[in-house]
C-alpha cells in the first residue's frame, strides 16, 4: 500500500538512537510491504517563529505522519533531497501523551536510508525546520510503521472514519485541520465516533482563527501572517493533574477527563473557555504580558472566541465584578495598585482591558499586537523581550495603548492603579495624543 502527504516541519533537539544505514536485508521489518511517501518542505524553527510574532509559547514545527512504530521493532526511512541538502528529523512519541514531561525522541536522519529501532515506540513525526531562509525540499519514504485511523480535515469522510475505527489495530488516532493536530486514545475515538468530525476540526480552526484575528496576524507583512505552524491538542493520561487543560510550548494539554472541550463540536463552539484559554496562551505577546496578568490578557483572546460564537458563558457581562470595580475606584488614587489589589481580582484586571475594546473596538487589540510585534522587531531592542520585567511590559502596554486608541490614556492608567515612575508617563506625554472624549473607567459590558 502507497500513501502521498505533503507535510511540513518539527521541535527540539534530543537524539537517543539507534540509526545504522539500510542493509538490504529487510526481512525483520513489520509491515514490509507498506511504504509510505511524504513530501516535505524546510520551514522555520518554532521559536524562530515565536520570536516574529513576539510571542511566549512555540507551536507544534512538526506534522504528523499517521503511523505508529512498536517498540524494538525496525523501520527504514528513505531520504532524498529534491532541493538543498539539509535533512528532516524523525519523532518518536508524542509530547505529553502519558506523563506530563512526555517528549519525542528525536532522530537526526541522513540523506539515503536510515534504519530506526526506538526502544519505547509511539506515533511518527516529521521535523523539517531551520534558523535561516526555509528553502529545502525532500521526499521521505518510511516502510515498516503501522498506519492509524487518521482524519483529515477535507479529505476523510465520517463513513471512511467509522471504517477505519472498527478495522484498524491501534492504540492512538489523529485528527488533523488547517490549524491543528489532536492526539487521543482509541477509547476516545470510540466514545466521540458519531461525532461530525468536520464540525470537530472546522470548530478548532475557528477558535484559532478568533485569536489569530484579534492578534491582528492578518498577513498585512510578513510580520504579520499568522503562525506557519499548527497547534498539538494530545490527550494526557496521567490521572489526578490538578488542572483542566494547559498550554506548554509545542501543544495544548488534554486530560482524559477534559476531552469534552476538544472532542465535542457544540461545547467547544459554545462553552470551552477552557479550550479557549489556553490557545490564547500560544498568543500572549512578550513585551506586554507582565507576570501579574499573565493569566487576565490570555482571556482577550478568551473573549474574542466568546464572541465569534456568540457563545453562552457570560464573564464579564452582567457581572458582579463591575460593582467591585465602583468601590475600587472610590478609594483614593495615590491608594490604588493594579498589581496587588486583593479585591479586584483577576476579573477585575480584565476588565480593565475590556473598557479599552469597549471604547476602541477590534481594531484596537489588532492595532496593539501589531505595534508590539513591530517594537519587538527592532534590530537593536533596548532590551530583549523575553527580558522584559514588569515596568518594562507595563509601560510598553501604555504605549501601545495610547498610539492604537489615537488618545493620551495616561489618567485612564492612573486611575486603573499603574504604579510606574513618572518618566513611563512622560513617554506617553511626548506622544502628544489628545485627550480621551469619553470616560474610559465608567465604560460597563
Amino acid at each position: 500500500m502507497k500513501k502521498t502527504r505533503i507535510v511540513s516541519g518539527l521541535v527540539s533537539l534530543v537524539v537517543i538512537a539507534t540509526l545504522v544505514g539500510c542493509s538490504g536485508d529487510h526481512s525483520d521489518l513489520e509491515n514490509e510491504n507498506r511504504t509510505f511517501v511524504y513530501t516535505i518542505t524546510e520551514k522555520p524553527t518554532a521559536y524562530l517563529e515565536a520570536d516574529r510574532l513576539g510571542i511566549w509559547f512555540p507551536a507544534s514545527d512538526f506534522e504528523a505522519l499517521g503511523l505508529y512504530l512498536a517498540p524494538n521493532r525496525p523501520i527504514e526511512v528513505h531520504v532524498k533531497n529534491t532541493n538543498g541538502n539539509s535533512q528532516p528529523k524523525l519523532l518518536v512519541g508524542t509530547y505529553s501523551r502519558y506523563k506530563y514531561a512526555d517528549v519525542p525522541t528525536v532522530y537526526e536522519l541522513a540523506a539515503g536510508c536510515n534504519t530506526i529501532v526506538d526502544p519505547t515506540g509511539g506515533l511518527l513525526y516529521l521535523q523539517f525546520v531551520t534558523e535561516e531562509t526555509p528553502s529545502a525540499e525532500a521526499q521521505v519514504t518510511v516502510s515498516g510503521g503501522s498506519p492509524i485511523p487518521s482524519y483529515v480535515l477535507g479529505e476523510s469522510t465520517h463513513e471512511e472514519w467509522l471504517h477505519d475505527l472498527k478495522t484498524m489495530s491501534y492504540e492512538d488516532v489523529q485528527f488533523i485541520s488547517n490549524k491543528t493536530m489532536v492526539v487521543v486514545s482509541k477509547a476516545a475515538a470510540l466514545q466521540y465516533k458519531d461525532e461530525d468530525q468536520d464540525f470537530m476540526l472546522t470548530t478548532l480552526d475557528r477558535i484559532s482563527d478568533a485569536a489569530d484575528y484579534i492578534s491582528g496576524t492578518d498577513g498585512s507583512s510578513d510580520l504579520h501572517k499568522p503562525n506557519v505552524h499548527k497547534i498539538l491538542l494530545t490527550e494526557l493520561a496521567e490521572e489526578d493533574v490538578d488542572f483542566t487543560l494547559a498550554a506548554e510550548e509545542y501543544r495544548i494539554l488534554v486530560p482524559t477527563k477534559s476531552l469534552k472541550f476538544v472532542m465535542d463540536p457544540a461545547f467547544a463552539s459554545s462553552a470551552s473557555w477552557g479550550l479557549w484559554h489556553e490557545m490564547g496562551h500560544h498568543r500572549q505577546a512578550l513585551n506586554w504580558d507582565w507576570n501579574e496578568v499573565d493569566e487576565v490578557t490570555v482571556n482577550i483572546y478568551s473573549l474574542a472566541c466568546l464572541y465569534e460564537f456568540d457563545g453562552t458563558i457570560t464573564w464579564l457581562k452582567g457581572k458582579e465584578v463591575w460593582d467591585v470595580l465602583a468601590d475600587y475606584f472610590k478609594t483614593p488614587i495615590e491608594e490604588r495598585n493594579f498589581n496587588s489589589d486583593k479585591t479586584i481580582g483577576g476579573n477585575g484586571r480584565l476588565a480593565m482591558f475590556r473598557q479599552l475594546w469597549i471604547a476602541f473596538g477590534d481594531e484596537f487589540y489588532i492595532k496593539v499586537h501589531q505595534l508590539a510585534r513591530e517594537d519587538n522587531a527592532k534590530t537593536e531592542p533596548r532590551i530583549a523581550a523575553r527580558d522584559l520585567d514588569t515596568e518594562n511590559q507595563m509601560a510598553n502596554f501604555m504605549v501601545f495603548a495610547s498610539q492604537a486608541s489615537g488618545y493620551n490614556l495616561t489618567n485612564f492608567f492612573r486611575e486603573w492603579g499603574f504604579v510606574l515612575p513618572q518618566e513611563d508617563y512622560d513617554v506617553l506625554a511626548a506622544l502628544n495624543l489628545p485627550e480621551p472624549e469619553i470616560d474610559l473607567i465608567s465604560l460597563r459590558e
